[in-house]
């Protein structure tokens, strides 16, 4: 998979995660960076 995604990609890749006779309601960008577990824990 690619460093840098755009929604092309983006569409692809939940497309082919998405369990069959679901649709999705709607896309979100995030960006997941060191610590972020531990400031989620707090």
């Amino acid at each position: 998979m690619a460093l840098l995604m755009n929604d092309t990609d983006m569409k692809q890749m939940l497309e082919s995660i998405r369990p069959e006779g679901e649709t999705y309601q709607g896309e979100a960008w995030g960006t997941l960076m060191s610590g972020t577990a531990e400031m989620l824990a707090l």
